[in-house]
C-alpha cells in the first residue's frame, strides 16, 4: 500500500463518523411533546369525583375523631378547673386517664390518616394510569419519540404542548 492510498484511507476513516452523524441528524427528526399534568388533574372531573368519594367514604370517621377531640378538650378543661378541689390521688388518676385517652385518639388519628392516604394513592394511581394510557396512545398515533411533563421543562414551544388533546381524550 502506497502512502497516497494510506493517507486517503485515513482521511476517509477519520471523516466517516462526521459524515454519518450529519446524515443521521438530517434524515431523522425526533418528535417531542409536553403535557401539563397539573392542568389535566386540576380540571379533571374524575379528580372531583375521587375527592367527593373519599370525603364521603371517610366523613363518619372524620366527624367521630373531631367529636372525640372536642370531648378530650372538655375533659382537660374540667380537670384544670376542678384541680384545686381534687385530692392529689384523684387528680393524678384523672390526668392519667386523660393521657391514655389522648394516646388512643392519636393512634386512631394515625390509622385514619394512613387509610385516607392509601385510598387516595389507589384512586390517584387509577387516574394516572388512565392519563398515561391516553398520552401513550397520542404519542404512538402522532409518532412522538418523547413526551415529558411540562413542569420539568424550562422552555417549550406551545406547538409541542398536547395537554388539550389529552384533556379531550380523557373527557370522552
Amino acid at each position: 500500500m502506497n502512502i497516497k492510498s494510506m493517507l486517503l484511507s485515513s482521511v476517509l476513516l477519520f471523516n466517516l463518523p462526521f459524515a454519518l452523524a450529519q446524515t443521521t441528524t438530517s434524515t431523522t427528526e425526533n418528535q417531542i411533546a409536553v403535557v401539563d399534568m397539573h392542568a389535566i388533574l386540576d380540571n379533571s372531573p374524575k379528580m372531583d369525583t375521587m375527592r367527593k368519594g373519599l370525603e364521603k367514604q371517610f366523613a363518619k370517621e372524620h366527624d367521630s375523631i373531631a367529636a372525640a377531640q372536642t370531648e378530650l378538650q372538655t375533659k382537660a378543661k374540667k380537670i384544670d378547673t376542678d384541680a384545686a378541689v381534687m385530692t392529689k390521688a384523684t387528680l393524678a388518676k384523672a390526668k392519667e386517664s386523660l393521657q391514655k385517652e389522648q394516646k388512643a385518639l392519636q393512634e386512631r388519628q394515625i390509622k385514619f390518616q394512613q387509610s385516607v392516604y392509601t385510598a387516595q394513592d389507589n384512586a390517584m394511581k387509577t387516574i394516572l394510569d388512565e392519563v398515561t394510557a391516553v398520552v401513550t396512545t397520542l404519542a404512538k398515533t402522532n409518532h412522538y419519540d418523547l413526551v415529558v411533563p411540562k413542569n420539568s421543562t424550562i422552555y417549550v414551544k406551545e406547538s409541542f404542548d398536547i395537554t388539550e388533546q389529552v384533556k379531550s381524550k380523557l373527557s370522552k
